[in-house]
């Protein structure tokens, strides 16, 4: 009898490791977005609002908040970006949360209504909150 719990033991202890074992790399990881891609596209919207073209500054909002998108799908769940900020305000200070809230309305007016013109300074302003957030984020 005392063989047959041994097998019995041996069996469970197999199968609690092999478990475990497929947990640990079958399990989907959220990577973030690399420090140098990240750069990169930080450098393109900042290269967008400081040309001072209106039609450059639009695209520049537009790109943060693309990028921003990005970042929060690594991170968060959500059905669009609103539902992953949403989700995602654990993450970013106070200021940041609403500074990034108002600069993806601001990218929406941009997107989704027509003769939508935003002053240079107010653009500024939104990729300035994008900013925040980015650095509650952990991005530099």
């Amino acid at each position: 009898m005392s063989d047959y719990l041994f097998i019995i033991f041996g069996l469970a202890l197999l199968l609690a490791v092999g478990a475990g074992v497929l947990i640990v790399f079958l399990k989907p990881k959220k990577v973030g977005v690399s420090d140098a891609d990240f750069k990169k596209m930080w450098q393109r919207v900042t290269d967008l609002v400081n040309s001072g073209d209106d039609h450059k500054v639009t695209q520049a909002i537009v790109e943060a908040d693309k990028l921003m998108d990005l970042v929060l799908k690594k991170k968060v769940s959500g059905d669009d970006m609103g539902g992953r900020l949403r989700n995602a305000k654990g993450l970013f200070t106070a200021d940041g949360y609403n500074r990034v809230w108002e600069a993806h309305k601001l990218r929406n007016r941009l997107v989704h209504e027509v003769g939508v013109e935003v002053p240079l300074e107010r653009a500024r302003a939104a990729v300035s909150g994008f900013a925040k957030g980015f650095r509650d984020l952990g991005y530099k």
